[in-house]
Formats: C-alpha cells, sequence, structure tokens
C-alpha cells in the first residue's frame, strides 16, 4: 500500500466466478499508482486462425474465450480502455 508507482506484468485475475472483479482489480490497481497492466494472454490471432491451428489456451484472453474467465477480462481491459 505504500507503493506508489509499480507495474503488474502477465496480469490474470482469473475470477470468473463474479461479475465485475476484473474490472474492479484492475481500477484498485490504477489507483493504487500502477504505470501499466500487462494482461496475460491477449490474442492476436483472428478466431479462423486459432481453430486452424488448434491453439486455444484456457487462459487465452478473447471476447469469445469463456474458460477461466478470459471474456469477462477482454471485457474488462476494454472498459477501463475507453476511461
Amino acid at each position: 500500500r505504500r507503493l506508489a508507482d509499480y507495474g503488474v506484468p502477465e496480469f490474470n485475475p482469473q475470477q470468473w466466478k463474479r461479475p465485475g472483479l476484473h474490472t474492479h482489480a484492475m481500477t484498485s490497481h490504477y489507483k493504487g499508482g500502477a504505470r501499466f497492466v500487462s494482461p496475460y494472454f491477449l490474442s492476436i490471432l483472428t478466431p479462423r486462425a486459432v481453430v486452424s491451428l488448434k491453439t486455444l489456451d484456457r487462459m487465452e484472453i478473447r471476447p469469445d474465450n469463456q474458460m477461466e474467465g478470459s471474456a469477462a477480462f477482454y471485457r474488462a481491459i476494454q472498459t477501463l480502455a475507453k476511461q
């Protein structure tokens, strides 16, 4: 709580059971002084490429990945990026 300048690498709260928790966690870091939050694992592949390569990871942060709260985390990133 005394930190005023820090970063959060490879962040994924994995809290899929409680709606809004991803946004709350990221907002808490922002208000606590985090200079960056680097999400783990944000895909740059198209959904078609992912299916054809069979590389869908349970932790892959995508709007259509319902495993491990990844879709909820994706929405939280979008929400905070707009602010």
